[in-house]
């Protein structure tokens, strides 16, 4: 026998609106990732009134656009409850591959710092095991993944490293930084934008 309301708890089954007349598709993409110290919690909900503050004094640190982002598919894992149920596919991770194909070599003053952008990464990959992360999308809006439960930042292992493209016509090659995120869980776990940076006066740069 199946578990059943009835005999546990019961719940608010969700019904979909009907919308408008035509079918709405929701376009976005993953623009810039977003860094803070595993020290950090961040607020929830996060606002332009806390988040700012936070940016300001380098709490939080964001990447250059980004290119050929790929969302692989998440990994599960069988649970068995009992021989007479169905196995529980639980989510265990999910990787993210993208990569940074912009040169950067000023610093934040606007100073010249050659390869400024190899040290932003070499400094995310050395103190991977202490941060945390987020995305913006390309619309702006800020999407936190969180442990379930709790304002803790969602665990992954980070990885980057410089790599080359040859280029099609010509001799050479043109050089990016590859980046690889694998989560513990699913970072978006259906998980709503709090927050959009177009509507932050100081951190609309970073939408």
């Amino acid at each position: 026998m199946a578990f059943c309301p009835s005999s546990c708890s019961d719940y608010d089954l969700i019904n979909v609106s009907s919308g408008s007349c035509l079918p709405a598709i929701r376009y976005n993409a993953i623009k810039r990732l977003g860094f803070y110290k595993c020290s950090t919690v961040l607020p929830n909900p996060v606002t332009c009134l806390n988040l700012t503050p936070l940016v300001t004094a380098g709490e939080i640190a964001f990447s250059n656009p980004l290119a050929n982002v790929e969302i692989g598919e998440p990994q599960t894992e069988e649970r068995i409850i009992s021989d007479c149920l169905p196995t529980l596919d639980v989510i265990v991770s999910r990787d993210i591959n993208f990569q940074d194909r912009i040169a950067v070599d000023v610093n934040n003053l606007g100073a010249a710092s050659p390869f400024a952008d190899w040290a932003f990464w070499k400094n995310k990959r050395d103190n991977a095991l202490l941060l945390n992360y987020f995305f913006v999308m390309c619309d702006g809006s800020l999407i936190i993944p969180r442990e379930a439960g709790v304002n803790r930042g969602l665990a992954a292992t980070f990885l980057a490293f410089i790599n080359f493209e040859k280029v099609t016509t010509g001799q050479g090659a043109i050089e990016f930084k590859q980046i690889r995120l694998k989560f513990k869980d699913d970072p978006f776990d259906f998980t709503a934008p709090q927050i959009n940076l177009n509507t932050c006066a100081d951190l609309a740069q970073y939408a």
